[in-house]
């Protein structure tokens, strides 16, 4: 895919993509390295945004809040550092997840209350942001 999408910019039809992030025990370590996954884009200058982004538990390794907290941490500090244009999730509150309610892969439980780790993720985004100078 970043070999199709690297292909279409240098031909001038594409200026950047949107990559979807569903984490669970299967792809852990891959979560945290989006500095070596998007650098094919990232040499060429193009823009990325990270769509549909969430971290289930319960599945392997990933068996705690504490191991989800940490995977979402580590992905939108490396997503950030990156590069990334936009974090997005698809819904927020666990129940409306095509990964079902059990999975707990969204920002918000199931009765609409912010998990321990969405605070503290939302100011670490903000804290890597960087601004570009004038």
């Amino acid at each position: 895919m970043l070999n199709a999408a690297t292909k279409l910019h240098d031909e001038g039809i594409c200026d950047g993509v949107a990559l979807q992030g569903h984490y669970d025990n299967n792809d852990f370590a891959a979560s945290t390295d989006w500095p070596n996954m998007v650098k094919p884009l990232t040499d060429k200058s193009m823009s990325f945004s990270i769509t549909e982004f969430d971290v289930a538990i319960g599945l392997g390794s990933i068996t705690s809040t504490s191991l989800q907290q940490q995977c979402v941490h580590e992905t939108a500090q490396g997503a950030k550092l990156a590069g990334a244009k936009m974090l997005i999730t698809w819904c927020m509150r666990d129940p409306e997840s095509w990964r079902g309610a059990s999975a707990q892969p969204l920002p918000f439980d199931v009765a609409g209350n912010p998990k321990s780790h969405y605070w503290p993720e939302i100011d670490a985004i903000k804290a890597t942001v960087v601004t570009p100078p004038p």
